[in-house]
């Protein structure tokens, strides 16, 4: 069975006024996220204080510090040239930063699920409202951390690609380098982008052997550069190439569940995961169907390849590695950079699928239908979306800039006593006490290796010589940070402590060893 379809146009003047709303959709997303953070700034984590600290050493014309490797630079260096061009802390302009990225994933995954939806634009515009209120994104944007700017270059290579196949232009195969080179300077996992691109150049230049051999040998080596260098550089500073990691606590069947879970929530309520995949793998049936068995011929469209390789080397990739090591819990943060390549794929598929149902019906009534069933899709993630929005509003955008945190009776009695408190200080929460108080603090030592279930220090090779001199310890309550530290009432039992200050979310100590 043959499915004619309508030839591929030129989207001109139609196409203009597209992308005009596509920049629209931008916009809303910029705002959004202006919006949503105007109570104290951007949300805060662990890592975000660690960019943060990061961007104001370099404004202050220092080098990275020799112990920052568990990350690239890219991000905080990007705060840092922020900050300086507007005469602001990078704190203060990350806010900024992280609209304009948000804003450029909306654009720049509305104009490629255009292209890819070329003879259905309604439904490549429903996708962008798709990619605008989407749970794995909203969060990243609302947080100072690098995953928003790992996603855009991600999809500046992606566009740069499909532009290189179809025009043969050097030009653009450069910019998909250097898209790839910045995004491992971002992300380590950046290195799946090296092995999709240049897996794509084969498959889309496959009719020009040699073309594609010179392609993606090119694309990979001068990409993978910057990052061997950053390795380089780890090495000579701290002895390991990408931070010091220990042994991951989670089995690869956690790991797969944590992927599969994530990903359906992204749409769907827990409980209802299982539908989402029971429909997924529907989809894929249908289209496999028709395309093989039909033998369907589909609109002329680029390749998809670039993003089907992407899913499946990302997902491989990250969950073969959280097995072996200690990164933190799968989750939608080390899952977000996927979800604007998987969306674009599920689309197209729908709509290759959708369109063996028009021959003999009323285009415009299933074209209604189509756009109303993946609409359902995005139901879930708008009412969630909004609760997030609203809470963010009241509370504060999240982490350490929520109302908890800035009210906080620890925080404001480290703050205001500072110079009563006797160096160094020690705390389960070193990254708060920067953020929020100006205090350079160490962190109490750890039981246990971050993610790990790998001994770090034994109490009993402690006892007796930690700390190595009187201390003050400032423990918060409402740390969530501290789970593989030395709890309280351990260090109660292998050192002195005398209590200085009791108060409503912490306490502070006098600590010296017994």
């Amino acid at each position: 069975m043959r499915i004619h379809l309508f030839q591929r146009q030129c989207l001109a003047p139609t196409g203009n006024s597209l992308r005009i709303l596509i920049a629209a959709f931008a916009l809303i997303g910029e705002l959004i996220i202006l919006f949503a953070t105007q109570r104290y700034g951007i949300a805060l984590q662990s890592d975000s204080v660690g960019y943060i600290q990061v961007a104001r050493e370099i404004l202050q014309g220092r080098s990275i510090p020799s112990s920052f490797t568990l990350q690239p630079p890219l991000y905080p260096a990007l705060l840092a040239f922020s900050a300086l061009i507007t005469f602001s802390d990078p704190l203060t302009i990350s806010i900024w930063v992280n609209a304009f990225l948000f804003a450029g994933v909306i654009f720049l995954s509305g104009i490629l699920l255009l292209r890819h939806l070329e003879n259905f634009p309604a439904l490549a515009l429903l996708g962008t409202i798709g990619v605008l209120f989407s749970r794995a994104l909203l969060g990243m944007a609302l947080t100072a951390f690098s995953e928003l700017l790992f996603i855009l270059l991600s999809l500046v290579l992606f566009f740069s690609l499909e532009k290189f196949v179809g025009t043969n232009r050097r030009g653009w195969l450069a910019l998909a380098i250097v898209a790839t080179a910045c995004a491992c300077l971002t992300r380590y996992i950046g290195a799946t982008l090296i092995a999709t691109g240049a897996l794509a150049l084969l498959w889309m230049l496959r009719a020009n052997r040699t073309r594609a051999f010179v392609s993606a040998g090119v694309f990979a080596v001068l990409s993978a550069l910057p990052l061997v260098a950053w390795a380089i550089r780890n090495i000579i500073a701290s002895g390991d190439p990408f931070g010091p990691r220990a042994a991951s606590r989670y089995t690869l069947l956690e790991n797969v569940a944590l992927t599969m879970g994530t990903v359906a929530n992204w749409f769907v309520p827990d409980s209802w995961a299982w539908i989402f995949y029971m429909l997924g793998i529907l989809l894929v049936g249908v289209w496999l169907w028709t395309r093989f068995v039909q033998k369907a011929h589909y609109a002329q469209a680029p390749s998809l390849a670039p993003y089907i390789f992407y899913v499946i080397i990302f997902v491989a990739f990250l969950v073969i590695t959280s097995t072996i090591t200690a990164y933190n819990r799968i989750g939608t943060r080390l899952l977000s950079p996927i979800y604007v390549p998987l969306l674009l794929v599920m689309l197209v598929l729908f709509n290759q699928v959708w369109e063996s149902l028009r021959v003999g019906f009323s285009k415009r009534l299933l074209n209604g239908a189509a756009l109303g069933l993946v609409g359902l899709l995005f139901l879930f993630p708008v009412q969630t979306d909004w609760t997030t929005i609203s809470r963010a509003r009241a509370q504060g955008a999240g982490g350490y800039n929520t109302t908890q945190w800035r009210a906080s009776e620890t925080i404001h009695y480290v703050r205001t006593h500072r110079g009563e408190l006797t160096d160094p200080i020690i705390t389960n929460g070193p990254d708060v006490l920067y953020i929020l108080a100006d205090v350079n603090a160490i962190s109490v030592l750890p039981k246990f290796q971050y993610a790990s279930n790998e001994r770090a220090y034994e109490a009993d090779t402690l006892r007796g010589v930690y700390p190595p001199k009187p201390s003050t310890l400032v423990w918060l309550t409402n740390s969530e940070r501290d789970d593989f530290l030395f709890t309280l009432p351990e260090l109660q039992e292998l050192t002195h402590l005398t209590l200085v200050t009791q108060l409503q979310d912490g306490a502070v100590y006098r600590m010296e060893r017994k």
